[in-house]
C-alpha cells in the first residue's frame, strides 16, 4: 500500500517537498490544495495551478523547492506567516529611499559607496565619468517613464568596467518591485553576459564579495553562482554562452560585459534575447560594457554605429569622449577614446581616454613605447595597446582600404532592377571557411553596384547563413543560388577561383552560362584588386551597408606578393583569421562587370584535363 502524501503546509514546515515527484507537483497545482500563508510560497502555488505545461509546471515545482529551502534558514518563520520575509524586505527598501528617490540617479549613485567596498575597505566611490553615465541611465521623462532603456559605455581597460557593471546589477537586485513603474511583487531577475566565461566569473566574483562581506548580506545571500534575497526571489545571475538558450526571459535589468567578445551567432543571440525582452518590463534596460574591437561590422560595432547617427553627437575632450543619445528610440552611448589622429603620447589623451580617477598616465605611456619599440613581455603590439589602452577601433594592421572608406559607399534605397545584366563571382570553400558569391550590376552612371550571399559552416565567421555540416556543398549552395539569381536577372558571366569550385563550374556551363576562371596568383587578379581600390577611393562602388560583406571587406589587409621581377597587390586574412572571402568575390565580380580581361573562357572546359582540381 503506497504511503499517503502528507499535506502541502507539512511538506512546507518539513522542508521535504520534491520537485521531482509528481504526486507532490500535483498537490502543489491542486485547487483542492488549501492556500499557503506565505507570500512568495503562495504566488508559486498560483502559478503552478494555472500552468497549462509540463516543462513550466517543472520549472515551478523547482523555484518553488529552492524557496521551500531558502526559508528554512529560519523555520521559526514558517509558522508565523513569514514576517522576517516582510521585515526584511521593507528594511532594504527604507535603507535605499535613505540615499535617493526610488529608480534615481541619485539612488544609484549614492548605493555605491554606502553598500560596496573594495577589498582594502575603501568605499567604492564612482569617479565623475561613471557619475555623468548614471545620471544619463537613469532619466526619466515627465510621467516618469524611463527615457532609455538600452545603453553603451566604451571605456578603455582598467577603468573599473566589471565592478561598475556589476554594482548596477546588484543595485537592480536591491531596488526589486520599489520603483515607479514596476509591476508589484514582480522578481527583479538580472542576467549578467559577458563575451567570455572567465570575464563573466569576474562579475559575480565581485558582487558575490559584496554581498558576503558587507551590509547586503542582511538580505541578499549567495547561492552558487547566483544571488539571490532570503526569500528566494529576485535573481541576478549568468546567462549560458549559449544565447540560442537564454530567448523567452523577463528580467529588470541585462548586463553585457566586454560586448567585443561576442562574435558568434551564439554570443550575439545573448545579446539579441535581452534586447527584445525590454518591452516586458517597463522598469527593463539592458547594458553593455565595452572596450573598442577589431570589427566594426559586429554586435559591438553595430551599436557604436548606431551612437554615432543618434540625433543628439556631442563630442568633447579633444574628440575623446563622445555622448550620444536617442530619447524617441530609448539609446544612449557614452564612449571614451582618442580620435585616430590624436597623438597617443601626450599625456592630456591619454587622460582624456581613461578617466579613472586612479589612472597611471606614465604607465600607459610605457606600454605603449614598449609595443612601438618591440619591447612588450605579453606579445602585445601598438595595435592591441591602441584598442586596450586608448579604446581605438583597430580593424587591422595594414588595412586595404582606408578606414571608413567602404562605409561611406552605401547608397541607400538602391534596388537592382529585375532583368538587368550583372556579373556573379565566386570565391568557394570546403571546410573551417566561408563560400562567397557576390554580384554586380552597373547602373546608368556607371556606378558599379555589389550585392553578397556568404555561407559558413562556423559561427566564428561572418556570414549569411551557418551550414550545421562539417563541410559546405556548394553544388547545393551556390547552384540553386545562382539559378535563382538567372530567374530574376540576365546573367552576363560566372567568374571564380577555380581551387574548390571545379565540377560546379562544369555543371553551371552546361546549363548555359558563361563561366571563366580566375587565378589567384594571375597578374589580372592583381589588376583588379587595384581596380576596385581606385573605384572605392573615387565612389564609383555601391553598396546595401550589408553587414557581412562590410565586415569581409574591412578585415582585408594589404599585402605584396613578388612573382619573379614583378610585384602584384593582394589581399590578406584579417587578424585572428578573419575571414575576407566576401571582399576577394566582389573584387572578382567589380572586374567583371568593368569588362576586365578575366581569363580564360570556360566553356567546354578545354583548359582542364578531366578531373583537374577537383577535390
Amino acid at each position: 500500500m503506497a504511503k499517503p502524501v502528507q499535506p502541502l503546509l507539512e511538506l512546507v514546515r518539513k522542508g521535504t517537498f520534491r520537485e521531482d515527484r509528481k504526486n507532490h507537483r500535483q498537490l502543489l497545482g491542486d485547487p483542492g490544495t488549501p492556500d499557503l500563508p506565505f507570500v512568495v510560497l503562495a504566488d508559486l502555488q498560483q502559478r503552478m495551478r494555472t500552468s497549462d505545461n509540463e516543462f513550466e509546471a517543472r520549472k515551478i515545482a523547482r523555484a518553488f523547492r529552492n524557496a521551500v529551502e531558502l526559508e528554512h534558514a529560519a523555520p521559526a518563520d514558517l509558522a508565523n506567516d513569514g514576517p522576517r520575509v516582510k521585515r526584511e524586505r521593507a528594511e532594504l527598501r527604507e535603507e535605499l529611499r535613505k540615499l535617493g528617490p526610488p529608480g534615481s540617479a541619485k539612488q544609484a549613485i549614492a548605493f555605491f559607496p554606502r553598500f560596496l567596498r573594495w577589498p582594502d575597505g575603501r568605499p567604492f566611490e564612482l569617479n565623475p565619468s561613471q557619475k555623468l553615465f548614471a545620471r544619463d541611465l537613469y532619466k526619466r521623462d515627465r510621467r516618469r517613464q524611463r527615457v532609455f532603456e538600452e545603453a553603451l559605455l566604451g571605456v578603455p581597460r582598467g577603468q573599473g568596467k566589471t565592478p561598475f557593471c556589476s554594482g548596477l546589477s546588484l543595485l537592480a537586485e536591491c531596488q526589486g518591485d520599489d520603483l515607479p513603474h514596476a509591476e508589484l511583487g514582480l522578481e527583479a531577475k538580472v542576467f549578467q553576459v559577458a563575451g567570455a566565461r572567465h570575464q563573466a566569473a569576474l562579475g559575480t566574483e565581485y558582487a558575490s564579495r559584496w554581498v558576503e562581506d558587507g551590509e547586503l548580506g542582511a538580505w541578499l545571500r549567495v547561492k552558487g553562482s547566483s544571488i539571490a534575497s532570503r526569500d528566494g526571489r529576485d535573481l541576478f545571475s549568468v546567462l549560458s554562452a549559449d544565447g540560442r538558450l537564454s530567448h523567452g526571459r523577463k528580467f529588470r535589468r541585462g548586463t553585457y560585459d566586454e560586448l567585443w567578445l561576442a562574435t558568434t551567432y551564439r554570443e550575439v543571440q545573448n545579446y539579441v534575447a535581452l534586447e527584445t525582452a525590454l518591452q516586458k518590463d517597463q522598469e527593463a534596460d539592458l547594458i553593455a560594457i565595452s572596450t573598442a574591437g577589431h570589427d566594426r561590422s559586429t554586435k559591438l560595432g553595430q551599436l557604436y554605429d548606431r551612437g554615432l547617427a543618434c540625433p543628439d553627437v556631442r563630442v568633447s575632450k579633444d574628440g575623446c569622449r563622445i555622448i550620444a543619445s536617442d530619447p524617441e528610440n530609448g539609446f544612449l552611448m557614452h564612449w571614451y577614446g582618442a580620435p585616430s589622429e590624436a597623438d597617443l603620447e601626450d599625456p592630456a589623451i591619454v587622460r582624456a581616454c581613461n578617466p579613472g580617477l586612479h589612472t597611471d598616465v606614465e604607465a600607459i605611456l610605457r606600454q605603449l613605447r614598449r609595443s612601438r619599440n618591440g619591447q612588450d613581455e605579453q606579445g602585445e603590439d601598438e595595435y592591441e595597446k591602441r584598442r586596450l589602452l586608448f579604446n581605438q577601433w583597430t580593424a587591422v594592421k595594414n588595412p586595404w582600404l582606408a578606414p571608413g572608406a567602404w562605409r561611406q559607399l552605401y547608397a541607400e534605397g538602391v534596388e537592382v532592377p529585375a532583368g538587368a545584366e550583372i556579373y556573379v563571382a565566386v570565391d568557394a570553400a570546403y571546410t573551417g571557411d566561408c563560400t562567397a558569391v557576390v554580384y554586380a550590376w552597373r547602373d546608368p552612371d556607371g556606378r558599379i553596384h555589389l550585392r553578397a550571399r556568404v555561407w559558413s559552416t562556423s559561427d566564428r565567421w561572418l556570414a549569411h547563413r551557418y551550414v550545421n555540416e562539417p563541410t559546405l556543398d556548394n553544388e547545393q549552395l551556390v547552384e540553386p543560388y545562382i539559378h535563382e539569381l538567372a530567374g530574376k536577372f540576365k546573367v552576363r558571366q560566372i567568374v571564380f577561383d577555380p581551387e574548390y569550385f571545379v565540377t560546379e563550374a562544369k555543371h553551371l556551363a552546361n546549363d548555359g552560362f558563361e563561366v571563366v576562371a580566375m587565378y589567384p596568383q594571375a597578374g589580372d587578379m592583381s589588376d583588379a584588386v587595384r581596380a576596385m581600390y581606385r573605384a572605392v577611393g573615387e565612389g564609383k562602388i555601391g553598396h546595401d551597408g550589408d553587414r557581412v560583406l562590410t565586415g569581409h571587406v574591412e578585415s582585408a589587409q594589404k599585402k605584396k606578393v613578388i612573382r619573379g621581377t614583378k610585384e602584384f597587390t593582394a589581399i590578406d586574412k584579417g587578424p585572428g583569421g578573419a575571414k575576407i572571402d566576401g571582399a576577394t568575390a566582389a573584387i572578382m565580380a567589380h572586374w567583371a562587370a568593368l569588362g576586365g580581361d578575366t581569363g580564360e573562357f570556360v566553356g567546354g572546359l578545354d583548359w582542364m584535363r578531366e578531373g583537374e582540381g577537383d577535390e
